[in-house]
Parts: structure tokens; C-alpha cells; sequence
């Protein structure tokens, strides 16, 4: 009797093993299956490229960019490759590339948008420029030597000073050629800031867009400095006009930073003021000055750094006032420091505006 058990329980396990090796067998073969079906059938191969978003950039050059393979199996392809080949365009920001079943592969573009346009000038330039177009007088407007400027008296030159409203006197006196209290430095709508723009205001815009175009030719750039492409003049109402001292090359970047400092400042200018800029400048320091025209004459308004602007922007406001009240011709005004300090234009036979002691200023 424990004989047959024994014989009974070795032929049970020969049959249990059995099983399992077939069962391994068949998930063996199932997988292989699976695999070759997989990487060989054409429900997986890619066969379609889909873009989207692009206007600028053709379809060809973004595939041909990107170097994605027809025909290779989509959930194998190496997507993050693919996105940094498309670096190398440059009018591409962003890009997202996804696969999806029956073998097709998206491709997302968002390309970069014109922010303003630059232009190459150097300062002498600058002023062979003003002397052609404008009366002699308008050269020292942009040229940069400050001498027979107007300062408040006590004026401190660090552009760390207190940024506290001051008395507006000194500005006052220049302007009027005698001693007088200031208006208040707060800020007094122009006719047109409250309604639509008459012809006066139109043709002042019409001026400074002529005189800017004419010192083209200009470049795109987005907001991040990458230069687009070469403006046409029918661009040059639409964008902000920056000089620079660099070669805007197309492709090739400028300083973010200077433009990201024309974003920060047209935030706080007044868009009568707008109308009468020719273009702006920023240098290194992102020191930022406005050129606007001015009867005929290009003034520079000495900005500096974008801080302390609403003080800055009010102080202008009454100096505006004041040369408008007073029909004074100014070459500069300067807001970089705790007082402003402004330069009228010198004409034929008239003494030199100075300082005198005890603020009080006289012509």
C-alpha cells in the first residue's frame, strides 16, 4: 500500500511541471509576438507629422529642423532631441512634440512676436543727424556735453538721492528769467489726453515717425532681445524705436535687459508724450533717455534708471507746463537726480542761462 502512494505522487509532479513549462512556453511566444507587432506594424511606424502655430516658419524647415525619421516606431523616438534640433531656429520660443496613435507624431509651435525695433547709432551720428534736420541749435540738444545746464541749486550728482517731491523754483526761474514760485509738481492733463487727438497732435506724431524713418533702417526684435527681421516703414508706428550701439544682426540677440527697460518705461509715459517720441535710448547702466520733438528740435529727456518714476513723470508734467506757459525752446531736461536740472537753447545774441547763488536763476 505506501508503494503505490509513492508512485501515485511521482507521477502527479512530472504532470504539474509539464504544465508549467508549456504555460512558459506560450507567454514566451505570446510576448515575441507581441514585439514583433509592436516595432514591425505599421500601426505603431510613423507615417504623418502634424504642425501647429507656425506662420512665420515653414512646415519644411521645421521638419527638416527637427530630423524626425518616417517610418520608426513613435513610442520610441527620442522627443527631447527633436525639441532641441528646433533650437536652432530662431523665430521658434517654444515647442512641444507629442506622439499619438496611428503613427503620427504633433509638433506645438509658438513663435516669437516683434516687441520694438532697433537700430544701429552712435552718438556722434546722433548729432550729424539733429544738425541736418533741424535748425544749428538742435545739435546741442542731443549732443552730450552739459555745460550752460541749469541746475537747482544743491543739487546732489549721486542718482542714489531721495526721490521726495522738491519744489520745482529753480526750473521756474530758468524758464521765466526771474525768480518765482513753482506750480505744483502734479501732473495737468494736456487738452488731448481727454479726448480724441486733433490735427496738431496728429501732425506732431506724423513728424517724429517721418524723422525717425528717416535714420532706417530698423530691425524687429521680440521681447527678449532676438533680432527678427529687417522692419519696413510701414512697421514703424506699430513698435517702440530703440538706438543701440551694437550691429543688429538677425538671429543674433541684443541686451534683454535694454528692452525689458523701453517695456518699464513706456509703462509710465503719457501716450501724448508718445506721439512726440522719435526713439529712445539705453545704455549699459540701462540709463534710459527719450528723444522727442520738440518745435522742430529734438529734446532729450535724461530718464536714468526706471525708478522713482512716479516722481520723475510728475516732475516732468510741471516742467512741460512751465515751458509751454513760458514759450521757452528747452535743449534737455534731466530727471536723474533729487532736483531736475533743464538747459534752454542757446539763440544768437542772447546770454547763456546760469545758476546764480541762492537758487535764484537768471537770463
Amino acid at each position: 500500500m505506501r508503494t503505490l502512494k509513492i508512485k501515485k505522487k511521482k507521477s502527479s509532479g512530472r504532470s504539474d511541471k509539464s504544465a508549467v513549462l508549456v504555460r512558459k512556453v506560450f507567454i514566451l511566444v505570446i510576448f515575441l509576438l507581441a514585439q514583433a507587432l509592436f516595432y514591425y506594424s505599421d500601426f505603431f511606424k510613423l507615417k504623418t507629422i502634424k504642425i501647429y502655430g507656425n506662420n512665420r516658419v515653414s512646415e519644411t524647415e521645421i521638419v527638416s529642423a527637427a530630423g524626425i525619421p518616417l517610418d520608426h516606431n513613435v513610442v520610441t523616438l527620442p522627443l527631447a532631441k527633436f525639441r532641441k534640433n528646433l533650437d536652432k531656429i530662431y523665430w521658434i520660443k517654444d515647442v512641444k512634440i507629442k506622439w499619438n496613435l496611428p503613427g503620427r507624431v504633433d509638433i506645438f509651435v509658438e513663435e516669437r512676436t516683434p516687441f520694438l525695433i532697433v537700430k544701429q547709432m552712435s552718438e556722434a551720428e546722433l548729432i550729424k543727424f539733429a544738425g541736418r534736420e533741424f535748425e544749428p541749435g538742435s545739435v546741442e540738444a542731443i549732443a552730450a556735453p552739459d555745460s550752460g545746464a541749469s541746475p537747482v541749486p544743491g543739487l546732489s550728482p549721486s542718482p542714489g538721492a531721495s526721490a521726495v517731491p522738491q519744489p520745482l523754483a529753480s526750473p521756474a526761474a530758468v524758464l521765466t528769467g526771474s525768480p518765482q514760485p513753482s506750480p505744483s509738481v502734479s501732473p495737468s492733463p494736456s487738452p488731448s489726453s481727454t479726448g480724441e487727438p486733433g490735427t496738431e497732435e496728429q501732425a506732431a506724431d506724423s513728424e517724429a515717425l517721418g524723422i525717425a524713418g528717416s535714420v532706417g533702417p530698423y530691425y524687429a526684435a521680440d521681447e527678449y532681445g532676438v533680432v527678427l527681421y529687417k522692419a519696413e516703414k510701414e512697421e514703424y508706428p506699430r513698435f517702440s524705436r530703440l538706438i543701440i550701439d551694437e550691429k543688429p544682426e538677425i538671429g543674433k540677440k541684443i541686451s534683454a535687459d535694454r528692452v525689458k527697460t523701453i517695456k518699464e518705461l513706456e509703462n509710465w509715459i503719457s501716450a501724448d508724450l508718445k506721439k512726440e517720441v522719435v526713439f529712445y535710448s539705453v545704455d549699459e547702466r540701462l540709463q534710459a533717455v527719450v528723444y522727442v520733438l520738440k518745435n522742430k528740435r529734438i529734446l532729450k529727456i535724461k530718464i536714468g534708471k526706471i525708478e522713482n518714476m512716479n516722481h520723475k513723470m510728475e516732475v516732468l508734467a510741471a516742467i512741460s507746463e512751465l515751458v509751454n506757459q513760458n514759450k521757452k525752446e528747452v535743449e534737455y531736461i534731466d530727471l536723474r537726480f533729487k532736483e531736475p536740472v533743464i538747459k534752454l537753447v542757446e539763440k544768437p545774441g542772447e546770454e547763456p542761462t546760469k545758476p546764480t547763488e541762492g537758487g535764484n536763476t537768471h537770463a
